[in-house]
Protein backbone atom coordinates (compact mmCIF):
# COMPACT_ATOMS: atom_id res chain seq x y z
CA UNK A 1 0.00 0.00 0.00
CA UNK A 2 1.68 3.20 -1.20
CA UNK A 3 -0.18 6.39 -0.29
CA UNK A 4 -3.48 4.44 -0.16
CA UNK A 5 -2.98 2.95 -3.68
CA UNK A 6 -2.85 -0.77 -4.48
CA UNK A 7 -1.94 -2.17 -7.90
CA UNK A 8 -2.70 -5.76 -8.84
CA UNK A 9 -2.57 -8.12 -11.78
CA UNK A 10 -4.43 -11.41 -12.22
CA UNK A 11 -3.44 -13.99 -14.81
CA UNK A 12 -5.72 -16.91 -15.65
CA UNK A 13 -5.46 -19.75 -18.14
CA UNK A 14 -8.77 -21.17 -19.40
CA UNK A 15 -9.25 -24.43 -21.24
CA UNK A 16 -12.76 -24.86 -22.67
CA UNK A 17 -13.71 -28.47 -23.45
CA UNK A 18 -17.46 -27.92 -23.78
CA UNK A 19 -17.52 -27.47 -27.57
CA UNK A 20 -14.91 -30.09 -28.60
CA UNK A 21 -12.70 -27.43 -30.20
CA UNK A 22 -10.32 -27.18 -27.24
CA UNK A 23 -10.23 -23.40 -26.91
CA UNK A 24 -7.31 -22.05 -24.88
CA UNK A 25 -7.55 -18.52 -23.49
CA UNK A 26 -5.25 -16.34 -21.40
CA UNK A 27 -7.04 -13.75 -19.24
CA UNK A 28 -5.02 -10.79 -17.97
CA UNK A 29 -6.60 -8.37 -15.50
CA UNK A 30 -4.55 -5.45 -14.17
CA UNK A 31 -6.24 -3.22 -11.62
CA UNK A 32 -5.77 -0.16 -9.46
CA UNK A 33 -7.55 0.56 -6.16
CA UNK A 34 -7.55 3.70 -4.02
CA UNK A 35 -8.54 3.41 -0.33
CA UNK A 36 -10.16 6.30 1.52
CA UNK A 37 -9.07 6.13 5.15
CA UNK A 38 -10.79 7.22 8.36
CA UNK A 39 -8.95 6.96 11.68
CA UNK A 40 -6.25 4.88 10.02
CA UNK A 41 -8.70 2.30 8.63
CA UNK A 42 -10.19 1.95 5.14
CA UNK A 43 -13.86 2.90 4.92
CA UNK A 44 -14.34 3.17 1.14
CA UNK A 45 -12.34 2.17 -1.90
CA UNK A 46 -12.56 3.10 -5.57
CA UNK A 47 -11.26 0.71 -8.21
CA UNK A 48 -10.70 0.24 -11.90
CA UNK A 49 -9.77 -2.97 -13.71
CA UNK A 50 -9.14 -3.81 -17.34
CA UNK A 51 -9.64 -7.46 -18.26
CA UNK A 52 -8.57 -8.83 -21.63
CA UNK A 53 -8.99 -12.30 -23.13
CA UNK A 54 -6.26 -13.47 -25.53
CA UNK A 55 -7.07 -16.56 -27.61
CA UNK A 56 -4.15 -19.00 -27.54
CA UNK A 57 -5.65 -21.04 -30.35
CA UNK A 58 -7.13 -19.34 -33.39
CA UNK A 59 -10.86 -19.29 -32.62
CA UNK A 60 -11.10 -15.62 -33.52
CA UNK A 61 -9.35 -13.51 -36.15
CA UNK A 62 -8.64 -10.64 -33.79
CA UNK A 63 -5.80 -10.64 -31.28
CA UNK A 64 -8.22 -9.85 -28.44
CA UNK A 65 -11.34 -12.01 -28.14
CA UNK A 66 -13.01 -10.09 -25.30
CA UNK A 67 -12.27 -7.13 -23.01
CA UNK A 68 -13.90 -5.52 -19.98
CA UNK A 69 -13.27 -2.14 -18.36
CA UNK A 70 -14.57 -1.84 -14.78
CA UNK A 71 -15.10 1.19 -12.51
CA UNK A 72 -16.56 0.79 -9.04
CA UNK A 73 -16.63 1.47 -5.35
CA UNK A 74 -16.86 -0.56 -2.17
CA UNK A 75 -18.11 0.69 1.21
CA UNK A 76 -16.65 -1.02 4.29
CA UNK A 77 -19.58 -1.54 6.67
CA UNK A 78 -17.22 -3.20 9.15
CA UNK A 79 -14.24 -5.59 9.13
CA UNK A 80 -16.41 -8.46 7.91
CA UNK A 81 -18.86 -6.91 5.41
CA UNK A 82 -18.31 -4.66 2.40
CA UNK A 83 -20.91 -3.62 -0.18
CA UNK A 84 -20.61 -1.73 -3.43
CA UNK A 85 -21.38 -1.44 -7.10
CA UNK A 86 -19.61 -1.14 -10.43
CA UNK A 87 -20.16 -0.26 -14.06
CA UNK A 88 -18.38 -2.20 -16.80
CA UNK A 89 -18.00 -1.91 -20.54
CA UNK A 90 -17.71 -5.18 -22.48
CA UNK A 91 -16.39 -5.69 -26.02
CA UNK A 92 -16.40 -9.15 -27.57
CA UNK A 93 -15.91 -10.45 -31.11
CA UNK A 94 -15.94 -13.89 -32.70
CA UNK A 95 -16.20 -15.51 -36.12
CA UNK A 96 -18.92 -17.88 -37.31
CA UNK A 97 -18.44 -19.28 -40.81
CA UNK A 98 -16.42 -16.33 -42.14
CA UNK A 99 -18.67 -13.69 -40.59
CA UNK A 100 -17.63 -11.55 -37.67
CA UNK A 101 -20.07 -11.03 -34.80
CA UNK A 102 -19.54 -8.67 -31.90
CA UNK A 103 -21.00 -7.38 -28.64
CA UNK A 104 -20.56 -3.89 -27.20
CA UNK A 105 -22.44 -3.49 -23.94
CA UNK A 106 -22.55 -1.66 -20.62
CA UNK A 107 -23.18 -3.62 -17.43
CA UNK A 108 -24.12 -2.57 -13.88
CA UNK A 109 -23.33 -4.81 -10.95
CA UNK A 110 -23.70 -5.05 -7.18
CA UNK A 111 -20.93 -6.36 -4.93
CA UNK A 112 -21.04 -8.00 -1.55
CA UNK A 113 -17.88 -9.19 0.19
CA UNK A 114 -18.07 -11.19 3.38
CA UNK A 115 -14.93 -12.12 5.34
CA UNK A 116 -14.97 -15.17 7.57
Amino acid sequence: LINNWVAEIKLRYLYNISNKKNYHTLKIRPGLTYFLMRNGRPWFNLFTHYEVYYPLKNYTKSMIYESWLYFGGLYHLNNLVKIGSYIAHQKESWWIEREESSVNSWNLGVLGLFTF
